[in-house]
């Protein structure tokens, strides 16, 4: 998949809380909680809107000390968890 022109979003409001630089989110219905760790919330953050993959990229890469090649494979994990999860949506 071009992940280049895709924009992500979330896909309802649940309840989440920041504690020491880490995120839990809770997802009631599905008796689930996921906890992220500082660039995991970075990212939950930025998905308030629709953001590109690639602006995603170039914010980590901003703001984290970590090379190219690995924001994007983990972005691309994280992104495909929280859609298989059904957190976050692609449009």
């Amino acid at each position: 998949m071009s992940w280049q022109n895709t924009q992500w979003i979330k896909v309802k409001v649940l309840p989440w809380q920041e504690i020491e630089g880490r995120t839990i989110v809770l997802y009631p219905e599905k008796r689930m909680a996921h906890e992220m760790n500082q660039v995991g919330s970075f990212i939950w953050n930025k998905l308030l809107n629709k953001v590109t993959f690639d602006h995603m990229r170039d914010m980590i890469l901003e703001n984290f000390q970590v090379d190219t090649q690995t924001v994007e494979k983990d972005l691309c994990a994280m992104l495909d968890k929280l859609a298989h999860e059904e957190l976050i949506e692609w449009q």
